[in-house]
């Protein structure tokens, strides 16, 4: 390596310095160098500007000592970055360079990785005395495979800056606390914490030392306090509350005889024995076991949940239920103990997290709960600490004045907000005297909960998937109910919690034990919270469905598992039932997703179509309104036309889990010259999923076209083409031209067969890549290829009307960023319009025969046989992105099809699910 530093050069004109520099030059003498571990040069890896460079092994530390006080100039490194993936998603600094203070403080440059940055790193900025994390500042995206400039500049009038290939970055010296160097560091990746701890090559070190720092970080001015001495004076009219003595959250006094009733019956058997199987966890931690208040802590907000919500509340109710009081007096500890601690949350949001909304939430039940049994001085002491939490949780959550990414405050449907307004919403409810201060705070309350019940989408859904609507649903469903009961509002008769219930018993498979999932659902998992579906089949006032419910409790053992509510959601007036005759299709149109199975019970076959965008119309249509504004959509998935297929509980068509990877190859749709589907300005491929850059709306990135159901012929219809834009990735090279169609047709044919019928269509030749995916794909010839798994299988048949190749390749679905371990079978096209058909035979293993005949650019045929019929389709392609294709079906030889013939009709959106 040629290390450069130069006799000493005035840059009066080039910087300004009024002072004289002073310092040494160094010669290229690795002797003045400090050095710990393996720093050596390298010629096989040129520099620069030629020669050798020098190599830092991992662990390695190398100190170049310039002078004993600490001063301005200025240093330049050039380094290559290899691209190793030192640690990808987990937190982890990479090799560092940079300058040091004589005090020890560093200011380094460094390859860092951790859950908020780009997967394989980035670089970034930290001047820190301890650890590299400690004063982070992201700088720039990792561009490896190049030499690249950095300087570090500190001017003794204007300050530290930093240079990335002569362009200033955004690196803001007013927050850092380094104010000038005695030395130069190079600092090795810790061989610890890595698989693949990464070499640094660096060349052409230069440096210019000058005089003394005449400027100084000036830090921003501290923050106004997040909780201010009081609140404003109310304005405008101020919520009355309904006149009721404690308790009045959940339930009144008049309540409690019916629930005590109730636990010891029959129907309440369930809850109990759930409930007592609890009562030995329930008891209340020390100070120092206090998870949810530990500092820099990630699992305060789980502990938050266990303390909170799944365990005080399950003593104190099983205290009003039975008067046991070594209940009571556990629950009593519980307070106590969150009396005694200044914060219920220090890790991320002080006291506006969801672990202390949580401890809120809980808290004051039991404060509602066990008021009368409160020592009076104690409950005045603890009334004010719940409405000091209360008004914590708006003032630093949802006025954003804590620190944090605030991810959660900018739309309606978080669950995470919904956390967060349980835990506010009872709290101020239970703690309010009616005092003028507290007003503006009771009307901000009540506002928040009116935003949010106005933003309910009627069908019931979440777009987050099945897994989200039920982590969030039962919080949502608290403090509506908490508001129906103090404000006298009627949230709960809106129809989302009265379709919620069917929502999720149709997003099982057909023996209830499995989910057809989407979004950030685990495989095999169907959820521990989830006992709003008790309130939800009360609503409905039909025994059918509260005995569906009762199904899939014993189908699904860890769903619903916290009974304590329960107990006071049902309705023990409403019977249980037998449910032969509850429905078996359902279209909820907010997500696009539709839900078919031919019977409920452990053979039944069942399955999934899914088109619609990111984040489903309803919000979609709040952000439309409010231009552009910021959505969560982190958990939604590139998955718009795809398909699930399932025996049993066997799901043989698959999809992914919890991706850490989201994009469309993990799905059964489609990919265009390799890249699947992107809001505007948005990769593919993230952890997070995001939407649309700007005010565009993502409402036309999917949408279905037709759907409709005749007998045992069921048919939708969805258009895609608006999730394939125009695209041009420049670290990949990847690059293709926006779709004008990927419009894909699913056929339902009750016991018969699954026909699947897609028309592509780009302004230029491309490669289209059709995609499906099972636990094991067996291809044979002629497109034949069978999904298998747990001993199920489908065989299935693929044609088109283009030449294409298929391969069976190791899927890239994952779950957290495990590999899943499916089989995907591919089919490609080079082509600038290709049409696919594809049979599937789930009901009784017979190998189906389908054949695709064109008739012209917009007309084909598409014939089905087996042994005992045939089946033909007209398919007449749509004349425009919003009409649904003409399809017409007949039997032209078997048995009758209740349904045949056929003619698909337009769909017209509907907020209400459709069931039949």
């Amino acid at each position: 390596m040629t290390v450069r530093f130069p006799y000493l050069v005035f840059l009066i004109f080039a910087f300004g310095w009024h002072t004289s520099l002073s310092g040494q030059t160094r010669a290229d003498d690795l002797a003045a160098w400090k050095v710990t571990g393996g720093l050596s040069a390298d010629a096989s890896r040129p520099g620069h500007a030629g020669g050798s460079s020098w190599k830092l092994e991992p662990g390695a530390v190398a100190e170049l000592p310039l002078r004993d006080a600490d001063a301005s100039g200025e240093v330049t490194f050039w380094v290559f970055d290899d691209g190793t993936d030192s640690a990808g998603k987990t937190r982890y600094v990479g090799p560092q360079w940079g300058v040091k203070q004589s005090d020890g403080r560093t200011l380094a440059l460094a390859i860092c990785y951790a859950p908020y940055l780009a997967e394989k790193g980035s670089y970034t900025a930290s001047d820190y005395t301890k650890t590299y994390f400690e004063n982070l500042q992201y700088l720039d995206q990792r561009k490896p495979g190049k030499w690249t400039k950095w300087t570090i500049r500190f001017d003794p009038q204007e300050g530290a800056s930093i240079f990335i290939n002569d362009k200033k970055s955004r690196f803001d010296w007013n927050k850092r606390q380094a104010k000038g160097f005695s030395s130069l560091v190079l600092i090795g990746s810790s061989p610890k914490g890595s698989t693949k701890p990464q070499t640094l090559w660096v060349s052409d070190i230069s440096y210019q030392l000058g005089g003394k720092m005449e400027a100084a970080p000036t830090p921003s001015p501290p923050p106004p306090p997040v909780l201010p001495e009081s609140d404003p004076e109310a304005e405008g009219a101020v919520p009355k509350l309904v006149p009721r003595e404690h308790p009045r959250l959940m339930f009144s006094q008049e309540d409690i005889p019916r629930m005590r009733a109730y636990y010891e019956s029959d129907q309440g058997k369930v809850w109990r024995e759930r409930m007592e199987k609890m009562l030995g966890s329930c008891r209340a931690p020390s100070k120092e076991d206090a998870v949810f208040v530990k500092p820099n802590n990630s699992g305060s907000d789980t502990d938050g949940q266990r303390q909170g919500f799944w365990r005080l509340p399950t003593v104190a109710l099983h205290y009003v239920l039975t008067g046991d009081t070594t209940s009571r007096d556990k629950a009593i500890a519980y307070l106590q103990l969150f009396n005694s601690l200044p914060d219920w949350q220090t890790s991320g949001e002080r006291n506006s997290g969801m672990g202390s909304a949580n401890i809120m939430l809980g808290a004051a039940l039991a404060y509602d709960w066990l008021y009368h049994d409160l020592d009076p001085a104690f409950r005045e002491q603890f009334r004010e600490k719940l409405w000091e939490m209360a008004r914590w949780q708006y003032h630093g959550g949802h006025l954003k004045k804590n620190p944090g990414l605030h991810y959660w405050q900018n739309d309606p449907a978080n669950n995470h907000r919904w956390m967060r307004n349980a835990g506010m919403a009872t709290a101020a409810f239970v703690s309010y005297t009616g005092d003028p201060s507290q007003d503006w705070l009771l009307q901000r309350v009540a506002e928040e909960i009116a935003y949010i019940a106005e933003n309910l989408p009627a069908d019931g859904t979440s777009h987050e998937g099945v897994g989200y609507f039920i982590f969030g649903t039962d919080h949502l469903a608290i403090f509506m109910t908490a508001s129906d009961n103090v404000l006298g509002t009627n949230y709960l008769d809106q129809p989302f919690f009265e379709n919620a219930v069917h929502y999720r018993l149709h997003a099982s498979t057909s023996d209830l034990g499995n989910v057809l999932r989407y979004g950030d659902d685990s495989p095999g998992t169907t959820g521990f919270y989830g006992n709003v579906l008790t309130l939800s089949a009360a609503e409905s006032g039909d025994p059918g469905i509260k005995g569906k419910v009762r199904d899939l409790v014993e189908n699904a053992p860890t769903l619903m598992m916290y009974p304590w509510l329960s107990v006071i959601w049902d309705d023990p007036k409403l019977a249980i039932a037998a449910t032969d005759n509850y429905e078996t299709v359902a279209l909820f149109p907010d997500v696009g997703v539709t839900y078919l199975r031919d019977t409920w019970g452990e053979e039944g076959v069942s399955a999934m179509f899914k088109c619609g965008p990111f984040g489903g119309y309803h919000l979609n249509h709040y952000r439309d309104k409010k231009k552009g504004n910021y959505i969560n959509v982190a958990h939604d998935d590139p998955d718009a036309n795809t398909f699930l297929l399932a025996r049993g509980k066997t799901v043989l068509a698959e999809t992914d889990g919890y991706s850490r990877r989201k994009a469309s190859q993990n799905h059964n749709t489609i990919l265009v010259n390799g890249m699947g589907q992107m809001s505007k300005g948005r990769p593919e491929g993230v952890v997070w999923t995001q939407p649309a850059v700007g005010e565009t709306s993502m409402a036309e990135m999917a949408y279905l076209t037709a759907w409709q159901a005749d007998g045992a012929v069921i048919a939708m219809e969805g258009e895609a083409a608006g999730s394939y834009l125009a695209t041009k990735n420049k670290k990949s090279g990847q690059s293709r031209p926006g779709l004008d169609r990927y419009r894909r047709t699913f056929l339902w044919l009750d016991g018969n067969y699954i026909l699947v019928l897609d028309d592509i269509r780009s302004p230029e030749p491309v490669e289209i890549t059709w995609m499906i995916q099972s636990r094991q794909v067996e291809e044979q010839a002629d497109g034949r290829f069978t999904l298998m798994a747990d001993g199920e299988s489908c065989p299935a048949q693929l044609v088109s009307d283009q030449s294409f190749t298929t391969a069976v390749i190791e899927s890239p679905a994952d779950n957290k960023g495990k590999p899943l371990g499916h089989r995907q079978l591919r089919a490609t096209v080079d082509a600038s319009a290709v049409r696919f058909a594809s049979v599937y035979n789930i009901w009784n293993g017979e190998e189906l025969t389908v054949e695709l005949k064109n008739e012209g650019a917009d007309r084909a045929t598409v014939t089905v046989q087996s042994a005992d019929f045939t089946d033909e389709w007209t398919w007449q392609a749509a004349p425009d992105a919003k009409v649904p294709s003409r399809l017409t079906g007949k039997r032209l030889k078997g048995p009758s099809v209740e349904g045949l013939p056929m003619t698909l009709q337009p769909y017209e959106f509907k907020p209400e699910p459709v069931m039949l």
